[in-house]
């Protein structure tokens, strides 16, 4: 930041351009932006000032301080890794963030932060889930010695219920991957409120979403109720489809950083300085830019998808649709993020309509058949797995990223066997709607 630059309140769009007032990381007041730093290990003075740094590592006190680390190794800090934290735990008014090599890295170091399976605590998840996640909290996780119950968290109701004096975190996604589905996290903040004034601190319960598809863009759980956020950053905070990476912001600093850095440190997951740098100045800074586009984009194919016959208005669920089951949560929760109005995102889920006396064998051959010819005859389209780049993505969920459900559970999840995933990019819309339009056509 230049010398003499009078703080005060600046656009959100400024302040991800630009990033913190000070950057705590690096002093690169002399560069236009942060140096790339190609060293794992740093030179140190004294054996003192090793201690001194040691010992500090992981200290509530010190962030809370704002004290500029003493770099030791790369997997305990760096300097592009501590400003780009820094201006995560701002965007999404958090009081301290850890980056993680992947998503799935930041989910496991936010549950490793605030779980002891030697004090029994269990998950209570929400039945809708990443693939990924979904195996974790089913294969992963109950061989550390950890429980995961199951429920719809859109229901508070049946969340009341299925809370249990064993209950340390209540984890969901929202919207949730794939078919959209929100949480009202602030109604469930009251409820876990007044659970907790009856808990001891280890043993109160933690609410943790996973803000991947909306971003702090358009929701701020935290200032929802929320205590620990995670996100995948690969998605649309990268924006590009080029890197990978997680993040965990913690609400409060106590004894939780702590935890949460000795997980990333001894759990292995970081993330590369130089990766970092590429968050900074390539990616938080052009992301008032893309999303506004993505969301726009996604707008007119959900409204083009709710009209064409061989959809329908029953098949498409989007946020922004007055169609959709949760409309008006959407309006609210949705719009609580640095855009400052209402941002229902770039994801839709959708099927194709079923015709009179069709089998689940040929509906479902239709269904690929679209998608096939997607990915033979479009242009700005593609067929994969992943989401929230500057290219269109389309995917079959129950095949393909959230293969590792049984079918029983995806009908439980409320997940459609012929479900369509669509990824909405930064193209033209009219070429989307074009080429979907056409598969539509000629393949469904």
């Amino acid at each position: 930041m230049k010398a003499g630059i009078i703080v005060r309140s600046y656009a959100p769009s400024s302040r991800l351009i630009h990033g913190p007032d000070q950057a705590r990381g690096w002093d690169f007041s002399q560069t236009l932006h942060p140096p790339v730093v190609r060293s794992n290990t740093y030179r140190l003075g004294t054996t003192q000032q090793g201690h001194g740094a040691f010992c500090a590592f992981g200290s509530p006190q010190s962030e809370q301080a704002g004290d500029s680390p003493q770099y030791i190794y790369e997997r305990l800090h760096s300097p592009s890794k501590t400003t780009l934290q820094d201006q995560l735990a701002e965007l999404s008014n958090g009081n301290a963030a850890r980056v993680f090599a992947t998503g799935m890295g930041a989910i496991n170091g936010a549950l490793g932060t605030v779980l002891n399976a030697k004090l029994g605590h269990r998950i209570l998840s929400d039945t809708m889930l990443y693939g990924c996640t979904w195996s974790l909290f089913h294969r992963g996780i109950p061989r550390r010695g950890i429980a995961v119950d199951l429920v719809d968290t859109s229901n508070l109701a049946a969340v009341t219920q299925a809370i249990t004096d064993q209950t340390r975190v209540i984890y969901f996604e929202t919207p949730a991957n794939p078919a959209l589905k929100l949480t009202d996290i602030t109604s469930l903040q009251a409820i876990v409120a007044e659970i907790n004034t009856k808990r001891e601190p280890e043993n109160r319960i933690y609410i943790i979403p996973d803000n991947t598809f909306a971003t702090p863009w358009a929701q701020k759980t935290l200032d929802l109720g929320a205590d620990i956020e995670v996100m995948s950053l690969t998605k649309n905070m990268n924006g590009f489809g080029t890197r990978m990476g997680g993040v965990v912001i913690l609400k409060d600093i106590d004894e939780n950083l702590t935890h949460l850095d000795l997980e990333l440190k001894d759990g292995g997951a970081v993330m590369l300085d130089e990766i970092a740098w590429d968050y900074i100045v390539y990616s938080l800074s052009t992301l008032n830019m893309r999303m506004p586009v993505k969301v726009s984009n996604a707008q007119k194919m959900a409204e083009f998808l709710e009209g064409h016959p061989k959809i329908g208005q029953r098949n498409v669920f989007f946020p922004g649709l007055k169609s959709f089951p949760q409309y008006e949560l959407a309006q609210t929760q949705l719009s609580t993020g640095i855009a400052g109005e209402f941002s229902p995102g770039d994801m839709i889920y959708f099927q194709l309509a079923k015709k009179d006396g069709e089998s689940r064998e040929k509906y479902l051959a239709r269904t690929a058949a679209f998608l096939d010819y997607i990915a033979k005859h479009s242009y700005v389209a593609t067929l994969g797995v992943s989401l929230g780049i500057m290219k269109t993505m389309i995917e079959s969920p129950a095949l393909m990223t959230h293969s590792s459900y049984s079918e029983d559970d995806l009908i439980k999840a409320g997940l459609l066997p012929g479900g369509i995933r669509f990824a909405l990019g930064c193209e033209d819309p009219d070429d989307l709607i074009a080429d979907t339009d056409e598969a539509l056509d000629q393949a469904a």
